[in-house]
């Protein structure tokens, strides 16, 4: 499986139908975060671009997952391969049976 980096340049103006599809977009993002094929996803403050991590066999399969974002059709999106992409790795303590 790779990893892509995927950015999304957002409009400047944003549009009623826009802000109306934001609660499905994040739902769909939480699905794909929980799923294991998105591992990250962030916003910039000035709300002009998102980048993303995803995980597929090609750029064809992203593009796919990502045309299932409802926001996706009023974005410009780039695709870039990763050659690697370290990230800190969530610990969960162990249980203490005392």
């Amino acid at each position: 499986m790779n990893q892509f980096m995927v950015v999304f340049e957002l409009p400047l103006v944003l549009p009623e139908d826009f802000i109306a599809l934001i609660p499905e977009q994040r739902q769909r993002i939480d699905e794909l975060i929980s799923g294991g094929t998105m591992q990250s996803y962030a916003v910039s403050e000035d709300r002009l671009q998102i980048w993303s991590t995803i995980f597929a066999s090609s750029k064809k399969e992203v593009q796919t997952i990502i045309d299932t974002l409802p926001l996706t059709v009023y974005m410009s999106v780039q695709i870039h391969s990763l050659l690697f992409n370290n990230t800190r790795s969530i610990v969960i303590p162990k249980p203490s049976l005392n």
